[in-house]
């Protein structure tokens, strides 16, 4: 009688673990040059490139959010040697088994001539 009193004060304390987070912000060091002449470079289009960590309840990191393996996802993706007027952002989703937490990259692809 006391195990299971004691395993339903529990879980939904368990449950609800899960669904706290904090707000982070990205971790990183814009690494930039200046822009070279538009007579060296083609534009090549938009990219764009995803990053995600799943938290399995809450702690246990399955994946890579981090922002360099975005941006390396989004030039890749259009065979780019570089991004500018790049943006950042973060999206969470909230699972009853834990969270997803994304960094998504959004910019110009250029190549090179």
């Amino acid at each position: 009688m006391k195990t299971s009193r004691g395993l339903a004060l529990v879980t939904p304390w368990l449950l609800l673990i899960g669904c706290a987070t904090a707000t982070v912000q990205p971790q990183f060091i814009a690494q930039t040059k200046p822009l070279p002449k538009q007579e060296e470079y083609r534009i090549l289009g938009d990219a764009e490139g995803r990053a995600c960590v799943f938290n399995l309840l809450g702690f246990i990191p399955i994946g890579d959010n981090r922002v360099y393996r975005a941006i390396k996802e989004a030039e890749s993706s259009r065979g780019a040697d570089a991004l500018v007027s790049a943006t950042v952002d973060r999206d969470y989703t909230w699972y009853v088994v834990g969270t997803r937490d994304c960094t998504l990259v959004h910019g110009t692809a250029i190549k090179m001539k």
